[in-house]
C-alpha cells in the first residue's frame, strides 16, 4: 500500500489558505462581472425552486384565476419554470437547489441575496480537492500548478461566479473519483469500505444535481476497479458484489429521496420534473429517439447526422479556446509510455481512467445532442474539470522535471498559456459584464422609478434577454411590482384583477441608459389607453407655459449647471455660449414636460439640429438623430389622440456651430414651430 503523505499543521494552513484566495477570486468575479445576477431563466429555474424548498414545499400554486374565471398564469409565463396541474416549480434536478434553499430563508428574513456564495463556496472547494487530490497521488508541485490554472481560468471563474449548478456537480464527481480511487488503494480494508461508500454519497448527490453528467464516469471507473481487482489479486465474485453493492448504498441515500421528490411532484416516481414540465422536449432524449403518436422510436442513424456533430464540434473548439491549458495533454501520451517518473508509472491506470473520462462525456452529449454553449464557455462539458485541470497540470509537471531543455519548455509554456488565459477572462469579463449590465436594465429602471404597487407589462427584450426571462416575481405573486407578459397587448384581465395597482408598459432603452415605464389605463370601456395621461383638466390647468430646461456640462448628461422654465425649442446659438452658461461648446440640454395636442390625428415632427438630438413623445423615441454632425433635418409621423403627452428632447454640442429647432405639423395645419402655450412644464413624478 502506497505511504500517505501526512496531514500536518502546515498543509491545513496551505489549504486554508488556497481555500480562501479562491473564494475572494470567484466572489469578485461574481459581485463585479456576474454582477449576482442570475443571467439565464435556467439560471432563474434553480433559485426559484430553492424558494419552494426554503418554505417547506416542492410546488407553489400557480396565479389564482380572476373573478370572470379568467386563466391569468400565462401573464407570468417564465420559461423552465412549471405550471402544469396548478403546480409552480423549477424543471431541474433538485441537487443544487437545495443547496441554495438556506439562501433562499436568508433573503426572506433578511432580505440579503446571497444565492452567489453557494458556488462561490464549491468553487474554491473544487480547488481545493484539486490541490489535495494532485497532492496525494503525485506531488505538491503538481498540486499548485492545477490551482494557478485553474485561478487563471475563464471557464472556471465565470461558471463558479454564475448560478449554474456546473459548479457544484463538477465538485461532486471530482470528490467521487478523488474517494473512489482512494477506496480502491485501500486493497479493501474497512476504511477502503467506507471510502467507497463516501464515493457513493458524492456521485449520488452529483447524479440529483444534473442527472447526465456523473454516468460516463461509470466505465472508465468500473475498468479501473476490475483492473486494480486483477493486480491485488482481489478478483472475485463476493468481493464484486460487496463493494459494488457499498457504492450503490451511497448513491441511493440521495437517489431515493428523488424518487419520493419526483413522486410528490409529478405523481409518478420514474418521471422527473423535466419530463413533467414538457414530455416532449427534445432535450429530455437522446437524438435516436423519436417520438411519435404511438411512443417513443428508436432511428440510430440520427446519431451520424452533421447537425449533431456541428454542435459537439465547436464545442471541443471552444474547450481549448476557454481553458487554453488543455493543450498540454498533447504531452501526457509521452510522459506516460516514454517517461521515467515513479509515481506517474504507479498510477499509470488512474491516470488513463482520468483521462477516458473526458471523451466518455463529450460522446455522451454528442448522443445526448446538447446545444452549443451559450455561456462562459462548453458548460456541457465542465463536469469533467477536475480531471482535465489535474492531467493538465500533471503534463505541464513532468516537463519540469526533465531536463533543462524541458524546463525551459515547461516556463515558455506556463507563462503562453497564463498570458492567453488572462487575455480571454479580460475580454470575456468585458463581454459579460456589458451584457448582464443591459440584461439588468428592466429591474434598474424599476427601482430607479420607486414604483410601489404596480404591475410592468414587458412589451420589449431588456439588452438580449427575452420577456420569457423576466418575469420574476414572488412565489405568491405577492411584490410589490409583478412583472408580467404582455400577451400582444391583452393587459385587460390583469388590470381588473389588480384594480388597486398601477400599470406601466416597459420599452428598453440601450446604450446604458434606463428604460422607459410608461403609464396605461383602463377607459370606462374597459379599453386601454397608452400614451395619454389619464388627467382631471380641472387639477392639472396649467399656470406655466413653456418647457422645464436643463443645462448640464459635457455630454452625458449628469453635471447640472442651470435649470429654467424657456417657451419653446427654437434657437441658434452659433459659435456663442447659451445666456446663462459659460462654454459655447461641450455641454448638453434637456428639456422636459407636456404638449398638449388639440386634436386626434396624424402629426408629424420635424427636428432640426447640430450636433446630435433626440425627439421623445410618451417616453418612445420619435427621432433619433444623435451624433456629431452639422445641421440636419429629420422628421418623423405618427398618430397621437388628442390630449396631453410627456414630451423630452435631449440635444448635445460637442464643437463648432449649437443649433437646436423643433416643428410640428398637426393634422390639419402646415409645418409651424410649436406655441408655448402648448408647453406645459409639469414633472414627471406630478403627473398622476
Amino acid at each position: 500500500m502506497e505511504r500517505k503523505m501526512p496531514v500536518t499543521s502546515k498543509s491545513i494552513k496551505i489549504g486554508l489558505m488556497i481555500f480562501v484566495v479562491s473564494f475572494f477570486v470567484i466572489a469578485f468575479i461574481a459581485k463585479n462581472v456576474i454582477q449576482h445576477f442570475p443571467n439565464s431563466a435556467d439560471e432563474y429555474a434553480y433559485v426559484f425552486q430553492a424558494k419552494n424548498f426554503a418554505q417547506g414545499k416542492v410546488y407553489s400554486d400557480i396565479h389564482p384565476k380572476s373573478v370572470a374565471n379568467e386563466h391569468l398564469q400565462p401573464y407570468f409565463y417564465l420559461v423552465h419554470i412549471g405550471e402544469n396541474e396548478g403546480r409552480y416549480y423549477g424543471r431541474f434536478p433538485p441537487g443544487y437547489s437545495l443547496l441554495l434553499a438556506p439562501a433562499a430563508l436568508i433573503e426572506e428574513h433578511f432580505a440579503i441575496k446571497l444565492y452567489w456564495t453557494v458556488n462561490a463556496l464549491f468553487g474554491a472547494a473544487t480547488v481545493l480537492l484539486l490541490f489535495y487530490f494532485c497532492r496525494r497521488y503525485f506531488s505538491s508541485k503538481v498540486g499548485w500548478i492545477a490551482v494557478l490554472l485553474t485561478l487563471l481560468n475563464p471557464w472556471f471563474l465565470l461558471t463558479s461566479g454564475s448560478f449554474f449548478s456546473h459548479t457544484v456537480n463538477a465538485f461532486f464527481i471530482g470528490l467521487a473519483l478523488f474517494l473512489f480511487f482512494n477506496s480502491v488503494q485501500q486493497k479493501g480494508s474497512k476504511q477502503g469500505n467506507k471510502l467507497l461508500f463516501y464515493s457513493g454519497l458524492a456521485f449520488g448527490f452529483a447524479l440529483i444535481t444534473r442527472y447526465l453528467d456523473p454516468l460516463p464516469f461509470l466505465l472508465p471507473l468500473l475498468v479501473y476497479y476490475l483492473y486494480q481487482l486483477n493486480q491485488q489479486q482481489r478478483f472475485n465474485l463476493q468481493t464484486l458484489v460487496r463493494e459494488i453493492a457499498l457504492f450503490c448504498a451511497g448513491a441511493f441515500c440521495f437517489l431515493l429521496p428523488l424518487l419520493a421528490y419526483n413522486q410528490h411532484l409529478t405523481g409518478d416516481v420514474l418521471t422527473t420534473a423535466y419530463q413533467f414540465y414538457n414530455p416532449h422536449d427534445s432535450g429530455t432524449r437522446f437524438i435516436f429517439q423519436v417520438h411519435t403518436e404511438h411512443g417513443d422510436s428508436f432511428d440510430f442513424s440520427k446519431i451520424w447526422e452533421v447537425g449533431y456533430l456541428q454542435r459537439t464540434v465547436p464545442n471541443v473548439a471552444l474547450l481549448f479556446n476557454w481553458f487554453v491549458w488543455a493543450w498540454a495533454l498533447l504531452l501526457l501520451p509521452l510522459c506516460l509510455f516514454k517517461g521515467k517518473d515513479a509515481k506517474v508509472n504507479r498510477h499509470r491506470s488512474l491516470i488513463i481512467a482520468l483521462l477516458a473520462s473526458i471523451p466518455a462525456v463529450i460522446i455522451i452529449y454528442l448522443l445526448y445532442g446538447g446545444p452549443p454553449a451559450n455561456q462562459y464557455g462548453p458548460r456541457y462539458f465542465y463536469a469533467f474539470y477536475v480531471p482535465i485541470a489535474l492531467l493538465s497540470a500533471l503534463s505541464l509537471s513532468l516537463l519540469h522535471a526533465k531536463n533543462r531543455y524541458a524546463k525551459g519548455l515547461f516556463y515558455a509554456f506556463t507563462l503562453i498559456f497564463s498570458t492567453l488565459s488572462l487575455k480571454q477572462l479580460v475580454q470575456a469579463s468585458d463581454y459579460f459584464q456589458e451584457q448582464i449590465f443591459e440584461r439588468t436594465n428592466l429591474f434598474r429602471t424599476i427601482d430607479d422609478a420607486q414604483l410601489d404597487n404596480a404591475v410592468v407589462f414587458l412589451t420589449s427584450h431588456s439588452g438580449t434577454m427575452h420577456p420569457v426571462d423576466l418575469t420574476r416575481n414572488a412565489l405568491d405573486f405577492s411584490n410589490e411590482v409583478l412583472i408580467a407578459q404582455s400577451l400582444n397587448g391583452n393587459y385587460q384581465a390583469l388590470m381588473k384583477h389588480y384594480p388597486d395597482r398601477a400599470f406601466y408598459e416597459y420599452f428598453y432603452r440601450p446604450n446604458r441608459e434606463f428604460g422607459v415605464l410608461q403609464r396605461i389605463y383602463l377607459d370606462e370601456q374597459d379599453q386601454v389607453i397608452t400614451g395619454l395621461l389619464n388627467i382631471n383638466l380641472q387639477a392639472y390647468r396649467m399656470k406655466q407655459t413653456g418647457l422645464l430646461t436643463t443645462y448640464f456640462d459635457g455630454l452625458d448628461f449628469k453635471k447640472t449647471i442651470l435649470k429654467r422654465i424657456e417657451s419653446g425649442i427654437n434657437v441658434d446659438w452659433g459659435y456663442q455660449s447659451p445666456d446663462g452658461i459659460t462654454q459655447s461648446d461641450n455641454f448638453s440640454v434637456q428639456w422636459q414636460g407636456l404638449i398638449h395636442l388639440a386634436e386626434n390625428g396624424e402629426y408629424e415632427f420635424v427636428l432640426e439640429s447640430d450636433d446630435g438630438a433626440r425627439l421623445y413623445i410618451d417616453d418612445r423615441i420619435l427621432i433619433d438623430n444623435w451624433g456629431f454632425h452639422g445641421v440636419e433635418r429629420k422628421h418623423n409621423k405618427r398618430h397621437f389622440k388628442a390630449g396631453y403627452h410627456r414630451i423630452e428632447v435631449d440635444y448635445m454640442e460637442a464643437m463648432g456651430g449649437a443649433t437646436i429647432r423643433l416643428f410640428y405639423k398637426t393634422p390639419q395645419g402646415k409645418l409651424q414651430n410649436i406655441p408655448s402655450t402648448s408647453l406645459h412644464p409639469k414633472k414627471l413624478k406630478d403627473e398622476e
